[in-house]
This record gives C-alpha cells, structure tokens and sequence, in this order.
C-alpha cells in the first residue's frame, strides 16, 4: 500500500467501537418494534420478517402450502396490516421453511432478535475471516446493506454467510466447501456463477457434496410437508413470474438490469433480454479469466459478482453478499487503487446498496414526480447501474494484481 493512500485505509479504534455499537442499538431498536409496535412514536411498518414469522406459523399449523397460495397469503397480510398497500408473496424453497419453522414457536420481537443476531454474529465472523485486518474497511463499504437488513429482518446475512464459508472452505481447497454450496439452494440464483466456477475448475467432489446436500434438504422437506408442497411452490413461482413481468414488485429496490429497464418503461421481454445479456458478459468474463490462470481468491471474488449479475429478481438485502466479494479482493483494493478511485468505490457502493432504502426517506411528493418520469409510474430502479460501476471498478483492481502477479512469476502465467 503505498503511503499517500494509507489514510483512506484507516479506521480510528473509537470510530470501529462507535461502528458496531451503533449496530447493536439498529438490532435492539429494531426487536422494541417487534416488540411493541406504535410505541416509539411512529407507526410500525410491515417487513418482511413479519412474513418469515407468519409462515413460521404456518408450519407449525401444518398448512404451509397455503403460504404458497397468492391470494390466501394476501388477505392474512391484509388482516395484520390493515390499511396499507402492498403484498410480499412467499416463493422460497420448501427447505427454508424449515429454518422457519424453528422460529415459529417463539414471540415475534424474540425470534426477530434470536434470527437477527445469529446471522449477523456468523456474517461478521465470516467476513473478518476473509478480509483480516481491512474488516472494517470493507463493513463501511457495505454498511446501507447491513442497514437495510437489520431493518427489514431478511436474511441477507444468512445467505452472505454461506457464500463466505464455501469461499474459505475452497480457498483451503476442502471438498466440504459442498455443505454450504448444497444448503444455499434456497436462493440458487445467488450462486449461479459461484456454481460455474466450480464446474470450471472441475471440483467434482465439491459439486456432489453440493448435490447431495440438497438432495438431502429436499428430501426431508417433501417428509415433513408432503409432496404437494412442490406443486404449490412451483404455481408460487410461476405466479412470482408473472408479478415480476407487470413490476408488480418495488422494482427500486431491486439491484438487477431487469429491474433497471422495466423501471424505465421498457418492455418486460426487452428488460429480460437485457438481464440475459448481463449474464452472459458476466459468465463469458468469468470464465476467460479462469483459462487466464487468475488466481483462486481473485477467481471466487469474481464468482460473487457475476452470480450477482445473473438474476432477474435480486433485492438490495441480496447485496449482503457483495461484502463477500469485497473482501476477497480487497487486497488489490488496498494496493492498486489510486485515491479518486478508492472515492469512487465507496460512492458507487453505498449508492448500490443504500438506494432503494433513500427511496423511504423522500417526501411523498417528492415520490410522486420520481414516478412521473416513468411509464409505469414506479420509481426508477438505479441500484444496478451503480452496482455494475463497483463490479467494474474491483475488476479493474483485480486485473492489475494479476498482472503484478504474473510480472513477478512469468513462470507461472497461462501458455
């Protein structure tokens, strides 16, 4: 690192405290909400963890597949939220339900605190794990996201967690790096290009491992909720299509192309042509730089970002992940990037992670003639232009550490 760009790198012992202190009042304040909804002057607000414990319950009931079932889920939202607009339909795997289900017999304020805390402890350590002694730099970065999570309650700690440990687990070159890849089957879309580097670098033990994780969960899923639980689940994804086609979801929360365009009044066939287009550069970059000989952290890095870029139906919470990215380049952050360049980063990276929840903050009316530049009279989705500006700029620092490698092994670069 050279020593003109050492401040930027610096964090202050009391700033770190006042960092993670201010983390645990969000988490503490947030579970008073829970707790005692409309009690801290304000009207408590419908999230989406208010959704992961209803369908808690439903397990618990035994009639999940009901959660499946737009229009039923709609009216029991509905009747919790009364007077409010909008609906968070249920389409994960029948295997998440399980986790929920373990949640469902404790008060909401308890299981909020209990999910909460856990996954973010397990994506602090991860994230430590993998960045080492630019932790902080790297949680700054990404620090609306960890916003954006605590608030709403998702589980975009959980999922980061998995990528981070499969990350590790391959680093130490572990076929077990398997479990986590297997278990993150409940959002498969969030791996698609971890997945392809695997298959790239022909780690056949770790893909069956993967496999047979969730062929496991899947397994135990159809015990406990039957097989008809697949039939529901699979109309929820189709009926979610459908939703996504007509923006029916906050698109300005959503971190994708497709979200972009459609926000703009494109069509959904020309949006999603847009998304495939995406995903082909991300996947066809991917795997040019594998044949290149990058090296594995570079390599897994990269994995993040393309798997990122893939889906359609990415949400901002879903950028927890891009801390994990990070933090397996961050090395070349540190030593390759000049000083408008490191401004740059944190500038796009806050905006990627941090836009849709700025759309909370605007006055109504302010809202209002947002959405009049539209044609669908939604807000516009800027989370991807912003998220593909990181994406280039940490590629950007990669290549220059690959070559600074290579500079310094011609040996051991591609024939």
């Amino acid at each position: 690192m050279s020593h003109k760009n050492q401040f930027i790198f610096d964090i202050r012992p009391s700033t770190k405290i006042f960092l993670m202190l201010s983390i645990v009042v969000l988490v503490l304040f947030t579970t008073l909400e829970f707790l005692a909804p409309g009690q801290l002057g304000k009207t408590a607000a419908f999230v989406d963890f208010h959704v992961f414990h209803l369908v808690g319950d439903y397990v618990r009931q035994g009639n999940v597949a009901q959660a499946y079932d737009f229009d039923t889920f709609q009216a029991h939202q509905d009747l919790l939220n009364p007077g409010e607009k909008g609906f968070m339909p249920w389409t994960y795997p029948p295997q998440f339900n399980l986790l929920l289900a373990g949640l469902a017999p404790l008060p909401l304020w308890l299981a909020y605190l209990v999910f909460m805390a856990a996954t973010l402890v397990i994506f602090i350590m991860v994230l430590r794990k993998l960045a080492g002694e630019h932790f902080f730099l790297v949680f700054v970065l990404v620090l609306p996201v960890v916003f954006v999570t605590i608030r709403c309650g998702q589980n975009g700690f959980l999922t980061a967690s998995l990528i981070g440990v499969f990350c590790l687990l391959l680093l130490r070159d572990r076929d077990t790096a398997g479990f986590p890849l297997g278990l993150m089957a409940i959002k498969p879309h969030l791996v698609l290009g971890i997945a392809i580097l695997v298959l790239l670098k022909r780690k056949v033990a770790v893909l069956a491992i993967a496999a047979a994780t969730t062929i496991l969960a899947v397994a135990v899923s159809t015990v406990v909720f039957g097989v008809e639980i697949w039939d529901a689940f699979l109309q929820s994804a189709s009926d979610s299509s459908t939703y996504l086609r007509e923006a029916q979801y906050p698109l300005f929360r959503m971190t994708s192309v497709y979200a972009w365009l459609r926000s703009w009044g494109f069509e959904a066939n020309v949006a999603l042509s847009g998304q495939i287009m995406m995903a082909l550069v991300a996947l066809g970059g991917l795997t040019w730089v594998h044949f290149d000989g990058w090296e594995t952290r570079r390599l897994l890095g990269l994995a993040v970002l393309a798997s990122l870029s893939i889906s359609p139906y990415n949400y901002d919470y879903d950028l927890c992940s891009l801390a994990i990215a990070l933090a397996l380049l961050i090395p070349d952050v540190t030593r390759f990037a000049s000083r408008n360049e490191m401004v740059a980063l944190v500038v796009a990276s806050w905006l990627a992670t941090g836009a849709g929840m700025m759309v909370y903050i605007l006055p109504q009316t302010t809202i209002s003639r947002v959405e009049a530049w539209t044609k669908v009279g939604v807000v516009p989705s800027l989370g991807a232009i912003f998220y593909i500006a990181v994406a280039a700029l940490l590629i950007r620092f990669a290549a220059r550490g690959q070559r600074k490698a290579v500079a310094r092994h011609p040996a051991a670069a591609p024939v």
